[in-house]
């Protein structure tokens, strides 16, 4: 298998500095130290034109990750291969080859238009004119954004402006792309525009692509196979298809109903929802075909449907079982 990214015993600690109330004056020259480990022996591979996911809570390491990945920070101990190159060692080549978008911070100069910033970009990664300008008009054309470049940053929308960081992410045509809650606090309208842009983008170029979001659209939409860490530490790997088997211990099922109907008390323990002429209850797999057979004695049902749990419901689990 052809590994873009190949990362082996990954680990970062950070020493923290320690701030005792009432310490004083003398804490300026006895400072005191602890260490605080931020990612512990972290193992993966994403192979050549993939989409790995990262998911877990806010501490996890998902951002630590990234930025050793790029080349930001330093691993403690560990080695990481991008292609053959080693991230912190900043080579040209290696830097031509990756791009990184973050949803809370901006490369974009905020008191210019975006188009200076495009300019910029193509000074550094030395694109000539006849790129630059065709790589432009098609990251433009996708994003529907030409209206938009020469307006000043700071004049626009969170959602215009993520739209012109990926296109100033993109402008060099980078084989991999390390994105970071590139969709965080869009509106639901432009959220569906990046997911569709990052689809089709993905189709025409190919790029290998590692991705965190806490929202599983993100994640469901456009990931091969996805990470849970937690704790700076992987917990699971693997498709989410799988996840949802070997995790998903739930069903949910959906009833609507007539209004004779009438349920059992021992089904009435096992609602989550109960909203004329809706029923929504959870159930155990193993007792799935008990509970439907007993659904079906209480009276007419118009539709009933099995499904499985949410996705964050199972993450939310392999969490929780990882936590204690």
């Amino acid at each position: 298998m052809d590994h873009d990214i190949l990362v082996t015993h990954l680990t970062k600690a950070y020493k923290v500095r320690e701030v005792k109330k009432g310490g004083g004056f003398m804490q300026f020259f006895k400072r005191k130290y602890s260490d605080h480990t931020a990612l512990s022996d972290v193992s993966f591979t994403v192979n050549k034109g993939e989409v790995m996911g990262m998911v877990g809570p806010n501490g996890a390491g998902k951002t630590t990750t990234m930025k050793m990945l790029s080349g930001i920070l330093y691993p403690t101990s560990g080695s990481i291969r991008i292609r053959g190159y080693v991230p912190f060692e900043k080579k040209h080549a290696f830097l031509r080859q990756i791009s990184f978008v973050m949803g809370r911070k901006n490369q974009l100069i905020w008191d210019l238009p975006a188009i200076d910033t495009f300019r910029l970009n193509k000074e550094i990664y030395e694109l000539d004119d006849a790129v630059y300008k065709r790589s432009l008009s098609t990251l433009l054309d996708f994003l529907d954004a030409h209206e938009l470049i020469h307006r000043p940053v700071k004049t626009l929308s969170l959602g215009q402006r993520m739209r012109l960081e990926l296109v100033a992410a993109l402008l060099h045509n980078p084989s991999i792309l390390f994105l970071d809650e590139p969709t965080l606090g869009l509106d639901i309208v432009v959220h569906s525009s990046i997911l569709r842009f990052l689809q089709e983008y993905r189709r025409e170029f190919h790029p290998t692509i590692l991705l965190s979001s806490h929202d599983m659209r993100d994640v469901e939409q456009l990931t091969n196979r996805l990470m849970l860490v937690n704790k700076g530490k992987i917990v699971y790997q693997g498709t989410l298809n799988a996840l949802v088997h070997l995790y998903g211990t739930h069903k949910r099922i959906r009833v609507v109903r007539e209004k004779s109907y009438v349920l059992s008390k021992k089904l009435k323990k096992l609602v989550t929802t109960d909203t004329f002429p809706l029923l929504e209850l959870r159930v155990k797999r193993s007792d799935l075909e008990d509970t439907v057979s007993q659904l079906l004695l209480g009276g007419k049902c118009t539709d009933l449907t099995v499904e499985n749990e949410s996705i964050e419901k199972v993450i939310e689990e392999v969490l929780s079982i990882n936590s204690s």
